[in-house]
């Protein structure tokens, strides 16, 4: 994955910082993230959103493991985009 960032995007994944990143964004940001995830743990999510200064919502999947949300619960997944996505539109 790194080889592809360095080729097409022009930068390290190991210089990036998350935290960072959505600590300077106006953009909104919806984070989603599995409570089950032993990858990157529930806390690290919960950093990210409180960095974030932008308009933010944090959308726990319960039971989810790591890239398991939308498969863990389709339906909800797919309500929690949409209305985020409605409330956010310019």
């Amino acid at each position: 994955m790194n080889v592809a960032t360095k080729t097409f995007g022009c930068f390290d994944l190991n210089d990036a910082d998350t935290c960072e990143a959505v600590s300077k964004t106006s953009v909104p940001i919806l984070i989603i993230h599995g409570d089950k995830d032993i990858r990157a743990p529930l806390s690290m999510a919960y950093r990210i959103y409180n960095s974030c200064q932008s308009k933010k919502e944090i959308y726990v999947v319960l039971g989810a493991e790591h890239t398991e949300c939308y498969r863990t619960d389709p339906e909800k997944y797919e309500k929690t985009v949409s209305e985020f996505i409605e409330k956010n539109l310019p």
